[in-house]
Formats: structure tokens, C-alpha cells, sequence
């Protein structure tokens, strides 16, 4: 039977922000339910078709034929009908990948017998090789220890780095952590015919509309309350540091390690790894550290019943170690471990209780022991993501469990000895983290350096390095982003830390009132004190003397950013009423925001690299300047804030949103970006996820057949913020590694692509150069070159300006953006562009687009882009965007004829509107 319809695929896919199951999808259907049934702007006229002829049904049901779209209630005035919605399981698989050639085998001569010592030395070698191969992995990112080990010149490796790094993140990946079908929803409906002009050969068949949703957030967003506020704290601290680390490994495997650009890559990772393993370890000892000063509260009768407790969970935790271990070793070596450890075990439990009287000091070497373990458990689970963390906490557990045993016998048979033990371990661990801190600062200036060598040393195409494909430009922003992940995070953990040791401090003080500890390190207050007296002292002398300048021009700096994106914030609460009058103005001042919040980041970095350490090098030469620069430290009203409610602490975490309001959204921008790129665990990571589903998605597109056999005509996607990204780079994947279960996808089902604040300039070209290379071009402000001057040349986009929808195999990709879109705008025009913010108007002048000829027809244009007035990043979708309803509507119009056949100018706007 010969189908006399069409039918499209529509694909939403979600932002930032926390977005809901099914939302995305209701939000587009109720988009093209507000397109009017009149003679529209892209000069459609409908039909007379009665109202009641129109209506969905779900694909596949049993009138899934022509005569199923005479079978649910249009709606009044509206060119869509209802939409049906049902749910819909996709089988979800891995990605299809281009196997890469083989590395080619060597030949292995026969070798003769070794003798006892040869073996020896080749096994200790073998050690020492897994040790630096672990270490590596741990300092730079997989992507680049790839490259810096030699790897890619034995593999075929793909020459595009985007694809390189993309098939480095997915290529591990099993599934084994998934579903194996992905839940979506799927909202059916008719859009009514319409007649392009007095041509009935241009005449528009009634098309079914299928709105499918691909939701992600699942896969990249943490859980909720405070595990999500431990998630996101921590992911701001240390994942946001290997952001830098992986920017610089595409600067090092892009530029060939010329000039100081291995030094630079060294003192990255060095920094970015003592933040993230030694520091952090040894900050969580010190918490499970303080948490065992409860022990004083033991009384002397109840000792034996708490030793027995500590005792039986020492076993327990072996017990369990042995038990995973059973499915890991031979059946002789684990009865032999299992035997020791359960001798271990009965003789601790037996000098615990019995053999020594459950003494406090055993008491605490045992809590100690035990928190040790603790750790060691959560660095377990910490490897996958962040390799050479078991190892940290093993060295570390080691360290700690000698010095307690050194003190335990110091340690007197009372209360008072649990606060002398704990103490003295904490000195060490705090000593520890001296030593720590001054590495990571020296390592940090020594980066700031090497970068500035580095840019120097790179040679600029242009006077100034004006453009983004300027080497020197490149170069510049993978170093600043590599600065800004390196002085953000130890500001932040630094402040937030210190400051919930003092909120913490009026409840450790309570029980630990009528103790007194005298320190015996160099690194603490000397003279002896009540300990919550000594806690207060050791949390200031952390700060340091320079603390509070430090302090306040972090928070000048903030301010700075957040009068910078001032109008868009406000934009993200209310979205302007009148967005075409204030456009121009959000834009311009956006703009202005930008270099402001740069001047912002200087003055943060300067704050951490500079005053900070100042302040401690200064009264170590000069101890007299401890009374000029002290004073009441701004860490009293930072953990007053902190321990004002527990209402504001939860505030700060999962209910974010609900406080600062629009200030949410850039949080969630820096979260997505960090998953995006993340590339462990390695069989497991967001990306990975995420494509496999998408992909998966896609197939159901492609292979989809009515009961007639009659599939999709066409593919829509439209795609906002983060969703952008995740598309361009997944259909540009699939275009280099094709998968056999989409090879009509682009051919026989074409596709076209709306992208609404799409970052894949704005943020990702400009903080990732060489790996979003292919997402910019060099029409930016080229010196000598004047912008277009008026609106006689904007229509006019150069034909091979990047990105280049071609890569991605799409025959039309549209983008919108809002004026004051803080994540992304426009992708093709200029950055100096007089009218970049200039709204498009109903008669289609201000839309930008690729076309040879001045004429606007589409039959030959590839790149379409526009702005649709003012206001931010979050508002695309809802009833403040018509105008995206319209784009949307077009598009589908052009979906359903071919852009040959299009009739009109695309976009055009209704007057009004």
C-alpha cells in the first residue's frame, strides 16, 4: 500500500538544570500545539479539512495505517492535534566501534632458563613497571598517558583528536551497570496539511508526528539530599581539576610536547593529584580521626563491651575481604589467608578483652585501626575513578597505624589518654598535610610559569592571536583553563573546609571541655590548652595570617562574576517581557560580564597563588608580623554562617536552586561539562552511558516499520545546551564509525538539527580548543579586518565556516540563541557582528544563514542561525519562546517536502510576534 502521509521523527533532547523523565517531550508537543492553523508564516495555508479528521495513534498499533490519522480530536485553531502519549522500552546496546588495526606481535625468540636470581630481577622490574604504569595513569588522563606512553603510534589511531578521545571513553565500555532497555516516552499526533502557494506540486501532505525524548540527566546527575551534596562538593573539588589536566594533555598530544610543554603537563598533574589523592585522603583521616575523641565518653565498666564491638567489626570487615577475595585467588591460597586473618583477628579481640583489660589506648588504636580500614574501603571504590587512590590511602594507613602504635604505650590507662593518642596521630596527619600544601602551592606556581613559557614559545598566525584558530589563542585558553582548575578547587576546599571545622567546633567543644593536649610537632600551636581552645588554634593556623585578605578578595571576585552575569540572572528568574527591546543591550553587556568575570578569575588566582602564601612566608621569616596580620579570623563568621541552621547547610547543596534561583543553572553547567569529558571509570563512564542510549534511540528510528512497512521520512532533532554537544559529538562519532544498524541514517532517513544555546562555541571551542577545534572558525576579530558594517551582508554565513553541519551528516541545522545566553549563543557569525543581537524580524531579516545567494531560499543552505531577543539560558521551552515553537514548526515543514521543494524563506515570522 503506497503511504500518502508522512511521517517524522521528532528527538528531544534535554539541557542543564534538573530536568524530569517525559518533560522535555511534553514541553515540545505543547510548543507545536501553539502553532495556529492559518495561513502561517512560512506561507502554508490550511486546509478545510474537518477538525475531527485528525488525531494520533501510537506507531505499531492496530491503525497505524493512512486511516488512523481520522481517529482522535483535533484541537481548535492549533495545526497540531492532541498527542497520544504511551512509554516505550528501547533495547539499549553499546556503540557499534571501528575496530582499530592490531598492534602488530613481535616475535619472541625462545629464552632460555632463568636462574632464581634472573627471575628475581624480572619480577622486581615487572613490580617497578605496573607501579609507574599506575602512577601515570593516576597524573595524566587516560587520553593522554595513551599518548605519552607510545601507545597511539603502535595503534591505528584515528587522526581527528575528537574522535580519538571520544573512542578512548567508549570503547571499554560493557553495559554491565545498565538496564537493558531504556524507558522513554513517545507522543504521537498530525500536523494538518498544508498548500505552499497556488502550487499543488509544493503542496504539503498531513504528516504523524512522533515525539521521542532523550533524557540523560539520569546518567550524568548524582542522587538526591545529601548524597547529592556530597556528589556535587566533591566533583567541584577534585573532578574540575582533571578538566585542566585532560586540557593540557590535548595541548601536549596536538603541539608534539614542543618547548616547556611537558613541564607544563608534569606540574599540572602533580598539582591537580596531590589535591585530589594525598590532601583529600588525609583530610578524611582527620575527620574518622576527631570522630574517635567519642571514646572519652566510655565508661570504665562499659570498656570490654565497646573493645568487644570494635573487635567483632575487625573480623567482620576480614571476613568479608576473604569472602570477595574466594572468587579471586585459588581455593590453597585463600584457606592459608583466611586461616591468618582469623588468627589475626581472635588474637586482637583477645589482647582487646581479655589480655590487657580493654585499655582506652587500645581502644583508640583500634578505633584508629579501624578507620583506617574505613578509608581504605572508600579508596577502593575511589580507584576506578581516580587511579592510584588505593595505593595513597594503603601508604597513608600505613603511616598513621605506625605512629599510633609509637604513642599507644605513652598513652595513659584513662579518658585523658584517648585525647593524647588521637592527638598525636592527628599531628602527624596534620604535618602531613603541611608538607602537602606547600608542594601543591610550589606546584601550582611552578604551573603558572610553564604556562607562560609555553604561550610565549608558540608561534601566532595573526598581530594579536585574534581568532580562535590561532595557535597562540589555542595555547592561551588551554593554559587558562588549566589555571582555573587548579587555583578554584584548593580555594573552595580550602574555605569550605576550615570553615565546617569551626561550625563543628561548639559540638566537639561540649565533651572535650575539661581536656587539655600540648602538642610535640613544630607545625602546631606549642603551648599547652584546653583541646577545643587548641582545635580553634590548629583550624586558624591553617588559615594562615593572610587568611582574610585572602577571604575578601575571593568575594570581590564572586561579586565580579555575579554583576557580570547580572542581567541574565535576572533573565533566568523572570524572562523579559519585552525581549526584542532590551536584546541588544543583554547582549552587549553579557559581553562586557565575560571579560569581567576573566578580570574575576585573576583576581582569585592572585588571592591563592599570591596572598595566601605570602602571609605564611611572611611570619615564617618575620614571626612579629603574626600580630599585624592576625586579628579575628574571617573563619569565625564563615562557620557561624555554616552553623547558623541545618536547613542552610542543606540549602547549599540539593536545594541550591531554590535559593539562588538562577544561580543553579551555571552549577549544573560545570557538572555536565565534567561528566561529559570524564573518562572513568573507564567501563562505565557518563559519556558512554549516555551514547549507548542515544544510539540506541536512533536504531529504534532507523529500523521502525508501521504495519504498512512504511518507516520515518525524516528526522528532527532539537537539542538544548548540554544536549547540543552530546548530539554534534555523537552524530560526528558515527560519521567516522558507522554503525551498521544506522547506515540510513543521513541517507535514506535525512536529518535536520535545531540547537538552542548551544555551548559548543562559546564554552567547549573556548575552555577545550584543541579537542572543539572543529567546533569554532577564525571569522572572529581578525585584525584589519572590519565587521560588516549593516544588515546588507548579515544573511550572508561563509559556506565553510565551522562547525560544519556536513560532519555531522545533517542537511540543515538551525540555531537559536537568546541575547544573554550564558552558556551559548551564536556559532557561525562573528564575534565583533554589529547585529548579533539584533532579534529577527517577521519579514526574515536578521537570520543569518549560508546561502550563496542573497535570496534566502534553503534549497542550497546548510547553516541557518538567528537570535530571538533577549533573556538567558533556561527559557526555550516554555511559553516564553514561540518563536522557538515556530523555528520547530518550519523545520518539520521542511522535513516533510525537502529543502528543494521548500517554498519560502526559513525561518520567517509571524508580524507580532
Amino acid at each position: 500500500m503506497t503511504q500518502n502521509y508522512s511521517r517524522i521523527a521528532v528527538i528531544a533532547v534535554h539541557g542543564v538544570a534538573d530536568q524530569q523523565p517525559f518533560e522535555t517531550a511534553r514541553s515540545v508537543a505543547a510548543l507545536l500545539q501553539s502553532i495556529g492553523n492559518r495561513p502561517g508564516p512560512s506561507g502554508l495555508e490550511s486546509s478545510d479539512q474537518d477538525p475531527s479528521s485528525a488525531g494520533p495513534q501510537g506507531p505499531g498499533s492496530p491503525a497505524d495505517g493512512p486511516e488512523s490519522l481520522h481517529s482522535s480530536e483535533a484541537i481548535p485553531g492549533s495545526r497540531y492535534s492532541t498527542f497520544a502519549e504511551s512509554t516505550l522500552h528501547v533495547q539499549t546496546s553499546p556503540l557499534h566501534l571501528m575496530r582499530r588495526a592490531p598492534k602488530e606481535r613481535v616475535r619472541r625468540e625462545e629464552a632460555p632458563a632463568e636462574t632464581a636470581m634472573a627471575r628475581t630481577k624480572r619480577a622486581l622490574r615487572s613490580g617497578i613497571d605496573r607501579t609507574e604504569r599506575a602512577f601515570r595513569s593516576g597524573l595524566y588522563s587516560s587520553y593522554g598517558a595513551k599518548h605519552f606512553n607510545g601507545e597511539s603510534e603502535r595503534d591505528a589511531a584515528p587522526a581527528k583528536p575528537d574522535f580519538d578521545f571520544m573512542y578512548n571513553q567508549v570503547e571499554q565500555y560493557t553495559g554491565s551497570d545498565d538496564k537493558a532497555s531504556y524507558q522513554t516516552v513517545l507522543l504521537s499526533g498530525n500536523r494538518s496539511p498544508g498548500q505552499a502557494g497556488a502550487s499543488s506540486a509544493t503542496a504539503q501532505p498531513q504528516a504523524r508526528i512522533d515525539i521521542y525524548e532523550m533524557y540523560w540527566a539520569d546518567l550524568s546527575r548524582l542522587g538526591k539530599g545529601l548524597l547529592r551534596i556530597l556528589g556535587e562538593f566533591y566533583q567541584l573539588l577534585f573532578h574540575v581539576s582533571s578538566l585542566g589536566k585532560t586540557t593540557v594533555d590535548f595541548a601536549r598530544v596536538a603541539c608534539k610536547d614542543a618547548g616547556a610543554l611537558p613541564y607544563l603537563g608534569f606540574f599540572q598533574a602533580a598539582t591537580s593529584w596531590l589535591l585530589c589523592l594525598p590532601i583529600a585522603i588525609l583530610n578524611l583521616y582527620l575527620v574518622l580521626l576527631a570522630a574517635g575523641l567519642v571514646l572519652v565518653k566510655v565508661p570504665e565498666e562499659h570498656k570490654w563491651l565497646i573493645a568487644a564491638a570494635i573487635g567483632g567489626t575487625l573480623v567482620a570487615i576480614m571476613a568479608a575481604c576473604l569472602v570477595y577475595r574466594r572468587w579471586r585467588t585459588g581455593f590453597w591460597q585463600w584457606s592459608l589467608e583466611q586461616a591468618l586473618a582469623f588468627g589475626l583477628g581472635a588474637a586482637l579481640v583477645f589482647l582487646l578483652v581479655v589480655g590487657l583489660d580493654a585499655s582506652y589506648p587500645l581502644l583508640t588504636a583500634f578505633w584508629i585501626l579501624l578507620a583506617t580500614l574505613a578509608v581504605g574501603a572508600l579508596a577502593a571504590r575511589y580507584e576506578s575513578r581516580r587511579p592510584g587512590a588505593a595505593v595513597v590511602a594503603r601508604v597513608s594507613a600505613l603511616g598513621i597505624l605506625l605512629a599510633a602504635f609509637a604513642f599507644v604505650g605513652q598513652a595513659a590507662d584513662q579518658p585523658g589518654g584517648v585525647v593524647f593518642l588521637i592527638g598525636r596521630t592527628s599531628e602527624v596527619v596534620f604535618d602531613a598535610l603541611v608538607v602537602l600544601w606547600v608542594l601543591l602551592v610550589i606546584s601550582n606556581l611552578l604551573t603558572w610559569i610553564a604556562g607562560a613559557i609555553v604561550t610565549r614559545q608558540t608561534p601566532s598566525t595573526t598581530r594579536r592571536g585574534g581568532n580562535f584558530r590561532d595557535p597562540r589563542s589555542q595555547m592561551e585558553r588551554a593554559v587558562w583553563t588549566g589555571r582555573i582548575a587548579l587555583f578554584l578547587p584548593p580555594a573552595l576546599f580550602l574555605i569550605l573546609t576550615l570553615g565546617l571545622w569551626m561550625a563543628l567546633l561548639p559540638a566537639i567543644g561540649k565533651p572535650l571541655a575539661g581536656f587539655w593536649y600540648e602538642p610535640f610537632t613544630p607545625f602546631v600551636p606549642p603551648t599547652q590548652s584546653p583541646v577545643p581552645e587548641f582545635i580553634g588554634k590548629l583550624v586558624e593556623q591553617s588559615a594562615g595570617p593572610s587568611f582574610n585578605a585572602f577571604f575578601v578578595l575571593i568575594a570581590v571576585a564572586l561579586i565580579m562574576t555575579i554583576w557580570g552575569f547580572f542581567p541574565a540572572v535576572l533573565a533566568e528568574i523572570a524572562p523579559p517581557k519585552n525581549a526584542a527591546n532590551t536584546s541588544r543591550e543583554i547582549g552587549h553587556w553579557l559581553d562586557h560580564g565575560f571579560e569581567l568575570v576573566r578580570w574575576a578569575g585573576r583576581v582569585a588566582l592572585f588571592a591563592t597563588l599570591v596572598v595566601l602564601p605570602l602571609g605564611f612566608a611572611a611570619v615564617s621569616i618575620r614571626p612579629e608580623l603574626q600580630h599585624l596580620l592576625g586579628g579575628d579570623s574571617l573563619l569565625y563568621l564563615i562557620g557561624g554562617v555554616l552553623a547558623g541552621s541545618t536547613v542552610g547547610l542543606v540549602t547549599l547543596g540539593s536545594q541550591l536552586g531554590k535559593v539562588f534561583l538562577g544561580f543553579r543553572a551555571p552549577l549544573d553547567v560545570a557538572l555536565d561539562v565534567d561528566n561529559w569529558l570524564r573518562e572513568r571509570p573507564l567501563e562505565a563512564n557518563p559519556c558512554a552511558r549516555i551514547c549507548a542510549r542515544y544510539v540506541s534511540l536512533l536504531r529504534h528510528a532507523c529500523e521502525f516499520r508501521d504495519e504498512n512497512g512504511d518507516g520515518y521520512d525524516a528526522l528532527v532533532i532539537i537539542a538544548h545546551s548540554q544536549g547540543t554537544v552530546i548530539t554534534a559529538d555523537l552524530l560526528r562519532f558515527l560519521s567516522e564509525s558507522p554503525d551498521p544498524r544506522l547506515k540510513s541514517l543521513g541517507k535514506e532517513l535525512p536529518v535536520y538539527l535545531l540547537t538552542m544555546g548551544c555551548p559548543l562555541r562559546q564554552l567547549y571551542g573556548l575552555r577545550f580548543p584543541h579537542l572543539y577545534q572543529w567546533a569554532t572558525h577564525d571569522g572572529d576579530v581578525v585584525p584589519g579586518v572590519p565587521a560588516p558594517p549593516s544588515t546588507a551582508e548579515y544573511g550572508l554565513i561563509p559556506g565553510n565556516q565551522h562547525p560544519d553541519p556536513g560532519a555531522l551528516r545533517v542537511e540543515l541545522w538551525a540555531n537559536a540563541f537568546r541575547s544573554g545566553d550564558y552558556v551559548g549563543r551564536h556559532l557561525w557569525l562573528r564575534d565583533d557582528h554589529g547585529e548579533r543581537w539584533t532579534p529577527a524580524t517577521h519579514d526574515g531579516l536578521f537570520v543569518a544563514n549560508d546561502s550563496p545567494t542573497a535570496s534566502g531560499r534553503i534549497a542550497d543552505v546548510n547553516r541557518v542561525e538567528l537570535c530571538i531577543g533577549a533573556g538567558a539560558h533556561t527559557h526555550y521551552f516554555d511559553e516564553t519562546s514561540f518563536r522557538v515553537a515556530q523555528i520547530l514548526d518550519q523545520l518539520i515543514g521542511v522535513a516533510i517536502v525537502g529543502k528543494a521543494a521548500y517554498p519560502s524563506n526559513f525561518p520567517v515570522f509571524e508580524p507580532g510576534t
